[in-house]
């Protein structure tokens, strides 16, 4: 089944945050790639316009995870859910922050997800991510 074929998309007309939410794979990295063994494919980078996110599950825990299309070649993914009080945290396009919608936690994206304001007490967790030649990104 065709990648695209398996995405919706979702946009919210009363938030400020854009949001994708994708349809994971079960596709399996290539033999001798550099793919990480037990990687996912979730995506591909053409699904995801710059200054936006999208949504998964994390596959080693199955927290929400988001993936952040920052521009040109720039993404990062983190486990989405809030170090505070453990609300799913969303993509703020205007500000290109992650942003808690409980308690107004805000990690910066581009600097490892560090707190830049509220309660939370630590930054965001990392997910392991892998974009291939062909721009399918897998994550561990």
């Amino acid at each position: 089944m065709d990648i695209i074929a398996r995405c919706r998309y979702t946009q919210s007309s009363w938030s400020l945050f854009s949001h994708v939410a994708w349809i994971e794979t079960t596709t399996s990295p290539p033999k001798n790639s550099a793919i990480p063994a037990g990687a996912k494919k979730i995506g591909n980078v053409s699904q995801l316009p710059a200054n936006s996110a999208g949504t998964v599950s994390d596959p080693k825990n199955g927290d929400p995870a988001v993936i952040i299309h920052a521009s040109g070649s720039t993404f990062y993914a983190y486990d989405a859910v809030c170090t505070h009080a453990g609300c799913t945290v969303q993509y703020d396009p205007q500000q290109k922050l992650l942003v808690c919608p409980c308690h107004g936690g805000t990690f910066d994206p581009a600097h490892g997800a560090q707190v830049v304001a509220g309660p939370p007490p630590s930054p965001l967790t990392p997910i392991q991510m892998t974009i291939d030649a062909h721009g399918d990104i897998y994550i561990v």
